[in-house]
């Protein structure tokens, strides 16, 4: 093969071998900066106590095990955690409309971490899986820890 061809071929191939390796490093089931797990969808059934409060149940939807049947007012959920959101993301947009949200479904990385002991605000127990939100987004996938 010519030199000319050879300096064309890896001209054409480079930008394409990055850009494929870029997309499959970026996706929802892959994030090395979450300990690995996948991005989440879930819904906030509430906030625990009053605000401002770093405290939420949240009822996941993805196909994960994690959480606990959860009853509250009657009312019966299936996988649901105490998910402690990160401080950074509190005070996000992101957040303001999904505690403000009818429908809040919302998507998000998470790590797990050790009970605590949680302030009793109300009559009932939170659920006793504990969540720790590093990430939230509006939209599906893939989202980042830089909100």
């Amino acid at each position: 093969m010519s030199e000319n061809k050879h300096t064309a071929m890896k001209t054409i191939y480079r930008p394409l071998i990055l850009a494929v390796l870029s997309l499959t490093g970026f996706g929802c089931e892959k994030s090395d900066n979450i300990n690995s797990n996948p991005c989440t969808q879930g819904k906030l059934i509430q906030q625990w106590c009053p605000n401002p409060s770093d405290l939420a149940i949240v009822q996941i939807h993805s196909n994960t095990n994690v959480g606990e049947e959860w009853t509250k007012n009657g009312k019966t959920y299936q996988n649901v955690v105490l998910a402690q959101i990160d401080k950074k993301l509190l005070d996000s947009s992101d957040w303001g409309v999904i505690i403000e949200s009818s429908d809040s479904t919302f998507y998000f990385n998470y790590s797990t971490v050790e009970s605590q002991n949680v302030s009793m605000c109300y009559i009932c127990c939170p659920p006793a899986t504990t969540i720790l939100i590093n990430s939230i987004s509006l939209s599906p996938c893939p989202i980042t820890t830089d909100k």
